[in-house]
Parts: C-alpha cells; sequence; structure tokens
C-alpha cells in the first residue's frame, strides 16, 4: 500500500513522493510516521486502504499536504487545516 502511494506520487511530480506517502499513511493510521516506516508493508483493511488511495490521489491532484491531512504544525501548535485557508 505505501508502495503504491508513493507510486502515484511520484507520477504526479510530488518532490518527495516517499516521505509524503509515509506522512498520509502516519495520518491516516493515527501513527508516528516511524512506525509506518517501520511496518509501511503490513497489511490494512479496506477501509484504510481506500482512505490512503483517496489522499494520495487528492495529493497528486496538487492539493497540498496540509489540507489532505487536515493539520499542519507550527511551532508547538498543531492547526486544523482545510481547503478553506486557500
Amino acid at each position: 500500500m505505501l508502495a503504491e502511494a508513493t507510486s502515484a506520487l511520484a507520477a504526479a511530480g510530488v518532490i518527495e513522493p516517499r516521505r509524503e506517502a509515509l506522512r498520509l499513511w502516519s495520518e491516516l493510521r493515527g501513527a508516528p510516521p516511524v512506525d509506518v516506516f517501520l511496518d509501511g508493508e503490513a497489511e490494512v483493511g479496506t477501509w484504510t486502504a481506500d482512505a490512503i488511495r483517496e489522499a494520495a490521489r487528492r495529493r497528486a491532484g496538487g492539493e497540498p499536504l496540509a489540507h489532505v491531512t487536515g493539520r499542519i504544525g507550527f511551532r508547538d501548535l498543531l492547526l486544523r487545516s482545510d481547503r478553506r485557508a486557500l
């Protein structure tokens, strides 16, 4: 699943596709990126796989990562973000 998301992002010209795929997956799983990295190709349920594909599709379409994940860090704050921020 991680490889699929990475490939989709790379094909769309995302600069760091592996890093962004890890970030998308970690946000959807609610786990730190290092945990996703360590078991990145572990089996995931259908809902999770569909959610990761949709997130990768949105990011590949040019939507900012913060809008896809719904949040962004600023200093020691975690702020919500969506399409209204544009």
